[in-house]
């Protein structure tokens, strides 16, 4: 969106904006991930597979310890991986 004199977003509109667009990626990334598992259930995997599966895991780590943002990043992580490790419980 191309801003003018008349045509200024406020603060609400872009931040509802950008949270819009957020989840839009949300849906997105889990589509990619769905169709990766995909991919190894039909063609297999190698280690190469699982460290970028592992890295990808890490930024998305990075970005829900950015939204808690009311702990520090240590407490964050360690509560992510709690609730994570009871996921696979």
């Amino acid at each position: 969106m191309t801003m003018t004199s008349q045509t200024k977003a406020t603060a609400l509109e872009t931040f509802s904006r950008n949270l819009r667009q957020a989840d839009a990626l949300l849906d997105w990334i889990g589509q990619e991930l769905g169709m990766l598992e995909e991919y190894a259930t039909k063609e297999g995997v190698d280690w190469s597979h699982s460290g970028s599966a592992q890295h990808y895991r890490e930024e998305l780590m990075k970005i829900l310890i950015g939204l808690l943002g009311n702990r520090s990043e240590t407490d964050s992580r360690k509560m992510i991986e709690e609730a994570l490790q009871e996921l696979e419980a």
